[in-house]
This record gives C-alpha cells, structure tokens and sequence, in this order.
C-alpha cells in the first residue's frame, strides 16, 4: 500500500518502497518526522523503518512508563519495573538498581503477605498486607514515596 498526499509545502507524506505498507511524514528540512508500518503497526519517530512498536531515533523523554511483573525470589530490579510481588512461600528482597534522576519503580503485594513475609525493597521494608509502594531516584538516591 502506499498513501500519498500533501501536507504543506515543505511536507509531505510518502511510501519507502513501492510495495511497503509505510506511512510517513517528511519535511524537506528535517527527514522523516513520522512513520508508521501499516502491517506490524509500528511507529516511527525519527525512523522511516520502525522496528518495535515505538521506535524513536533521537533522545526521547517518557515519564512513569512502567512495565508490571510477578516476582515470588529475589529479583534485581530495573528501572521501570512494576514489581507484583507474591512472599506467600517466603519473605525475600528486591535489589534497587544504581539509578538515575526520575527512574522509578513500583511494587505491589500480590499474595497480601507482606505483614507474614516481609518484602525488602533496598533498605526499605514493606510489612503491611496489601502494600503498595513508588520508589523514584531523585539524582542521588532512591526515595519511597
């Protein structure tokens, strides 16, 4: 498929090769600006060939984007892990990673056992069944919120 049209004078939309299923805006000063594949449904900023479902060619500013997982073992954290924490077989601990300004990372009680089996998050100590707790690195630490 390839769509065509006019945007402004200095824009315009167009496909990469014949044949692609390639949507994409082009300014004549700047390159590609946008560009989305039809058949996989990826997008591109900056990119005329996105490869994931957002795919950014430059620096990008994203804020709370988390991503939830199970943990029941001891887990080195990520920034941007969303951790549903399940103690219901033991307490156990979830190692903070080095961090920087603005990362974040969330945990939440699973199995409500946390008052049973502790869950240590760095040095913080969640005990309370239910528990939900924001850390976020303000540049020199983690802070629980």
């Amino acid at each position: 498929s390839v769509i065509r049209s006019l945007l402004t004078q200095t824009q315009t939309q167009r496909s990469a090769n014949a044949g692609d299923a390639i949507f994409e805006f082009v300014s004549n000063d700047f390159g590609t600006i946008l560009s989305m594949d039809l058949l996989s449904g990826d997008v591109g900023i900056g990119s005329n060939a996105p490869s994931e479902k957002l795919h950014v060619a430059g620096t990008a500013l994203a804020y709370n984007v988390v991503r939830w997982i199970t943990k029941s073992a001891a887990y080195t954290a990520s920034a941007g892990d969303g951790i549903f924490a399940n103690t219901t077989t033991a307490a156990f601990t979830v190692t903070l990673p080095t961090g920087a300004l603005g990362q974040v990372i969330e945990v939440k009680d699973n199995g409500n056992n946390f008052a049973t089996n502790n869950l240590t998050v760095g040095s913080f100590v969640l005990a309370t069944n239910g528990e939900y707790a924001k850390f976020v690195h303000n540049g020199t630490a983690w802070m629980r919120l």
